[in-house]
């Protein structure tokens, strides 16, 4: 069953399913993938729990998310934001806060190149069995992918969690 939420324009928010799971076994799931969390202070915590879906769910989830390339502009909104703004409209639209951004590993060494896109936990309400990624910017090649770790070059080195 599908929930429409009333407002202008209409939009249509499908059906899927949700489940929480607690930030250290989230951490935990990311340090198996060789991904650390940032910021590393434990003072400083983004959040207690992750929500996720499972791979129907987020089939259905990421194509409205994927962010006009218009947006881009090199000194103001680069791939950082986009992962950023991608993130922030999966919490608000869907309630899901676990599509947090990450940076590359083959560029986080030069901030020149570095590049920001979102992880994509998979799961069910046994936990995170993968880890895929998404690419937010429609501008590029694999836009609304969901990509398993390094395809395409796609090797997240941190992840803001």
């Amino acid at each position: 069953m599908c929930k429409v939420k009333a407002q202008q324009p209409i939009i249509h928010t499908p059906s899927f399913k949700v489940w929480g799971i607690q930030r250290f076994y989230m951490v935990q799931k990311l340090k198996e993938l060789g991904i650390m969390p940032f910021p590393v202070d434990k003072e400083i915590i983004l959040a207690e729990r992750y929500y996720y879906t499972n791979a129907e769910g987020w089939a259905k989830l990421l194509p409205d998310l994927v962010l006009k390339s218009s947006l881009y502009q090199p000194n103001k909104f680069k791939c950082v934001q986009f992962a950023w703004l991608a993130w922030l409209e999966c919490i608000k639209r869907y309630g899901l806060n676990s599509l947090c951004p990450c940076i590359d590993k083959n560029v986080a060494d030069d901030p020149q190149r570095a590049h920001a896109y979102n992880i994509v936990p998979v799961g069910d309400e046994r936990g995170i069995d993968d880890i895929v990624l998404f690419e937010p910017n429609d501008g590029f090649e694999f836009s609304g992918s969901a990509l398993p770790i390094g395809e395409e070059g796609y090797i997240p080195e941190l992840v803001f969690i």
